[in-house]
């Protein structure tokens, strides 16, 4: 498939419902253009999109380390409700991401062939992790740590110089001799020298949730008078999660049982557990993002589902979102919907999402579809399809890809131009 086209572009390859296009196209002017001027710069354009999610498991958002799920006291209100922190929101998401796009990147023949494609293009910039995925190993004697210069010789093949104390050995690669591709990009960071664990600081998920970029991630940080740091700041900023029903329960777990380490000598212990079936409600703002990238990263959310603690038996959460808006400011937050929505006890999710959509009125618009006793859920449905759809998700994650790249060549045009002028300053 053709790639770098215009925004308006993924809207037809995606073959979204006719409702969803019509919402879409209406915020155009507070989406990003790819190829825009100065992508780099923030123009203050924002889509919120509020969500419901509802929990479908004894779960557990607390915070690392602590025994207790995390609350929070609704100030207007004066009720305890149990909250869920915006870094957990963002932690699941960036994984649900970061694992769409390593399904793209094995998918089919054409989904590799654009990867090559792609990790070639972020090898000329710079970008030192590409070396090991693509395959191409350091001379004898030398490591991928010990990259001192990547020069792209023409569209296929780069030189680069490996340096080691006082060796030196430069080393051309063709891009166009690979043949297989192992892409990969974790949240957290290296864990030692030498090994291919943390962020690319190239792929998606970097440039939409942030990254710091480090001359050991780009010889282009590189200087004569020392190294730069570049922080990619994050494009997707979530508001807390806040439960609409203020309960949780103590459960009692089995240490022995649950494979868990006892310092006690106590083979009983309880923890605190939400309640299945409580509602939250939730915001997320996405700042200058462009409409492939809201769609992808909705997407991801949507099909997060297990969130918190010890998730492989507590994790379950449901996220639906049911408003979107876009303009210059954020017109509302998810503690503003909780102090007004928030119940002390239960309601079914369409009485819910009927009294949200009346609260945020005329400055959003609706994704759902409400009747008496069941909500048609839209954008969710929608993104959820793409998933289902081999064609269509490699779309989706070619023109994502392509965003990507584009970001990137911006940012190393833009490091390359202030290292030129800080070599003019000190000639001068």
């Amino acid at each position: 498939m053709s790639i770098g086209k215009s925004n308006q572009r993924i809207l037809d390859l995606l073959d979204l419902p006719e409702e969803l296009v019509e919402i879409l196209n209406k915020m155009r002017n507070y989406l990003a253009d790819r190829n825009g001027v100065d992508r780099l710069v923030p123009k203050g354009r924002v889509i919120e999109v509020v969500y419901i999610g509802r929990v479908t498991n004894f779960s557990l958002f607390r915070t690392e380390g602590t025994s207790t799920i995390d609350t929070v006291e609704l100030p207007e209100r004066k009720i305890v409700t149990p909250v869920i922190m915006p870094q957990k929101i963002v932690a699941a998401t960036r994984r649900r991401l970061t694992e769409l796009l390593r399904r793209y990147s094995g998918l089919s023949r054409d989904s590799k062939e654009n990867m090559k494609r792609f990790l070639c293009r972020a090898l000329k910039l710079g970008y030192t992790k590409t070396l090991r995925h693509l395959g191409l190993n350091p001379p004898q004697g030398f490591t991928h740590d010990d990259i001192n210069e990547i020069v792209a010789t023409d569209n296929t093949k780069v030189i680069v110089t490996y340096k080691k104390g006082k060796n030196t050995k430069k080393v051309e690669y063709s891009c166009s001799s690979v043949s297989e591709v192992n892409w990969n990009c974790q949240i957290q960071p290296p864990l030692e020298q030498g090994t291919d664990l943390g962020m690319d600081t190239f792929c998606p998920a970097c440039v939409l949730f942030g990254a710091v970029l480090t001359d050991s991630d780009n010889v282009n940080m590189k200087s004569s008078g020392g190294s730069l740091n570049v922080g990619i700041k994050s494009r997707v900023v979530p508001d807390p999660a806040f439960a609409l029903y203020p309960r949780y329960e103590f459960k009692t777990h089995q240490k022995v049982a649950e494979g868990t380490l006892s310092t006690t000598g106590m083979s009983l212990y309880k923890e605190p557990h939400w309640i299945p079936a409580t509602l939250v409600i939730g915001k997320i703002a996405f700042y200058d993002v462009t409409e492939t990238e809201l769609i992808a990263v909705l997407q991801a959310l949507v099909s997060a589902y297990r969130y918190g603690g010890r998730q492989s038996r507590f994790g379950g959460l449901e996220i639906y979102p049911i408003a979107i808006s876009a303009g210059s400011y954020e017109r509302i937050s998810a503690l503003s919907l909780a102090e007004i929505l928030i119940k002390e006890n239960k309601e079914p999710l369409a009485i819910t999402v009927k009294r949200a959509l009346e609260i945020l009125n005329s400055s959003f618009t609706p994704v759902v579809q409400v009747e008496e006793t069941a909500v048609k859920h839209i954008l969710r449905n929608a993104l959820l399809a793409i998933l289902d759809d081999e064609d269509k998700f490699k779309k989706l994650y070619t023109e994502l890809w392509e965003d990507a790249l584009v970001f990137d060549e911006a940012l190393v045009k833009r490091v390359n131009e202030l290292k030129n002028s800080t070599k003019k300053k000190r000639r001068g």
